[in-house]
């Protein structure tokens, strides 16, 4: 699980927990923003989730990866 946790946060720029961190941010924002910021807010959190849900397939792809042939992939593989 550990090897894990290392490769979702080799992933991508922002570490996970920092990643969640700003979604809640932003959408706390998003529900006391008026309606001048609303749009880019809505645009921040939209990209936000995208990313935190491409971390989460690539993290299937590594569960699935090691479980088909009981060996991780190797992270050049993803």
């Amino acid at each position: 699980m550990d090897s894990l946790l290392a490769a979702v946060h080799s992933l991508g720029n922002v570490p996970a927990r920092r990643l969640e961190d700003r979604i809640r941010e932003l959408c706390d924002k998003a529900l006391t923003a008026d309606a001048s910021e609303l749009e880019e807010v809505f645009s921040e959190l939209r990209s936000s989730l995208h990313e935190h849900s491409e971390r989460l397939r690539k993290i299937m792809v590594l569960k699935l990866s090691s479980k088909k042939d009981g060996h991780p992939p190797e992270r050049r593989a993803i």
